[in-house]
């Protein structure tokens, strides 16, 4: 019952197969502390489920695309968050620069695409053709969703373009999980 994670702002959030609400990060009222903590509230109790009670850190990649004990994504704010299919928790970027995409499966965090470095450009490739080269540029405050396929669906936020240019955007990105079927392009606008 004492458990409570702290006030913020600008979270990520998620609700999973089963009805509890995920909390992951967000920052304080002025923005210079960011949080990289993972609660679940499963409707009577919080349970501290992953990441630092510190602020401000980096995150942990590990290999791309495996889940790890010592992964967690760093400290961040303004991330878009999905739920897919198999109940596994999305994150991507956050903060206005980062573009890195995160996996929870409910017991390790899987860094999945991007990187780990900040105001990263995104690379658009051909319209309507999906490519594992492609990825959206680091971003913040971001529209998403995921249909009922499973497709995980990006649009528009604070970021960067393929140019670095900072500012709001208007692209649209899907992402297809590996458990995600039929294929599905990566569109941007």
């Amino acid at each position: 019952p004492e458990n409570a994670p702290r006030g913020r702002v600008s979270a990520a959030a998620w609700v999973d197969g089963s009805g509890k609400f995920w909390l992951f990060g967000g920052t304080n009222y002025d923005y210079w502390v960011k949080l990289n903590d993972l609660w679940r509230w499963d409707g009577v109790y919080w349970t501290w489920m992953s990441g630092s009670t510190r602020f401000n850190e980096s995150g942990v990649y590990g290999t791309l695309g495996v889940s790890a004990p010592g992964n967690v994504p760093g400290a961040r704010y303004g991330s878009s968050s999905w739920t897919d299919l198999n109940g596994n928790l999305w994150l991507s970027g956050g903060n206005g620069g980062l573009n890195d995409l995160w996996r929870w499966d409910g017991t390790n965090w899987a860094w999945m695409s991007g990187t780990a470095a900040l105001n990263q450009p995104g690379v658009y490739g051909d319209l309507g053709v999906p490519s594992p080269a492609n990825t959206p540029g680091g971003r913040s405050e971001a529209a998403s969703w995921a249909d009922a396929q499973g497709r995980f669906w990006l649009f528009g936020g604070n970021g960067r373009d393929s140019t670095s240019a900072r500012g709001t955007l208007r692209d649209l990105w899907a992402y297809e999980p590996p458990s995600c079927s039929p294929p599905v392009a990566t569109i941007t606008a």
